[in-house]
């Protein structure tokens, strides 16, 4: 099965940084790393880009949703390259 393809979407209330589905409306998130509410992408893209993905769970239709907690197979992208593929769609 392919990795679901997301972007960084911000941090949440309990300092979760929250990814969303470029294809969809789910929305995915880390409860093992948090990031400060004003993290900026670069950062939170470094970090993942050297620890992985692995944390990275299913969250839910909003971006207020609590976790699930089944892990996610993601593939994170810069925003810049979300909008260019939802524009593509």
């Amino acid at each position: 099965m392919a990795k679901v393809k997301v972007y960084y979407a911000g941090v949440d209330e309990w300092n979760r940084p929250v990814f969303k589905e470029i294809a969809g409306k789910r929305y995915y998130c880390d409860v093992f790393h948090l990031f400060d509410y004003n993290a900026p992408e670069e950062e939170v893209l470094k970090w993942y880009a050297s620890a992985g993905t692995s944390a990275i769970c299913y969250k839910g239709s909003r971006f207020d949703s609590e976790p699930d907690g089944d892990p996610a197979d993601v593939e994170i992208v810069t925003r810049k390259e979300a909008k260019e593929m939802i524009c593509k769609q």
